[in-house]
């Protein structure tokens, strides 16, 4: 359960990364059009008409503004085609309200992810051969080839494999 609580944390991260990078993208855009549009001179002022509804972000408490894919794209098409300075503006503050939520979002995703994967470790630990063992001759099959690495030999394929684990305990160490 714990692996599939990892992967799908992961794909979610993922999915929020890809977003930011479209985001950033669109901006990137917006703000060619915008620079293209003005000289180095006039100054850019938001719309008056731009008073997004807001909405609380769970993790960081911020308050960013609403946006749906829809309506975020709906306005960057129409400031891109009207080349209005002031709905690019609208739309490139926008963009800049989403990429910090998803960015926020990430940050939290990637914390929690972390915490769960850190506070697990799964140790191998390969007990010495018994008295009766060595007398009998037993061949050893599990031996340590690192700090984090054992080899084990299976007897159906007659190959050695190797796995990994976050430490590993020889024969020659305690179990204090």
């Amino acid at each position: 359960q714990m692996s599939s609580l990892n992967a799908t944390q992961a794909a979610t991260i993922a999915k929020h990364e890809s977003k930011i990078s479209q985001l950033e993208a669109t901006i990137k855009k917006i703000k060619a059009s915008i620079k293209s549009a003005s000289n180095t001179d006039t100054v850019i002022a938001p719309s008056p008409a731009f008073s997004p509804a807001v909405t609380k972000h769970s993790t960081s408490g911020a308050i960013l503004p609403s946006l749906s894919q829809s309506s975020l794209n709906t306005m960057v098409a129409d400031a891109l085609k009207t080349g209005d300075k002031n709905l690019m503006e609208a739309a490139l503050q926008k963009l800049l309200s989403k990429v910090t939520l998803q960015t926020a979002t990430n940050a939290h995703l990637l914390s929690k992810m972390q915490k769960v994967k850190n506070s697990i470790q799964v140790c191998c630990r390969i007990r010495p051969l018994k008295h009766s063992e060595i007398i009998t001759q037993e061949k050893i099959t599990v031996e340590p080839l690192s700090e984090t690495e054992a080899g084990y030999f299976d007897s159906k394929s007659n190959k050695w494999r190797s796995y990994i684990f976050d430490r590993v305990f020889g024969p020659d160490q305690t179990q204090q």
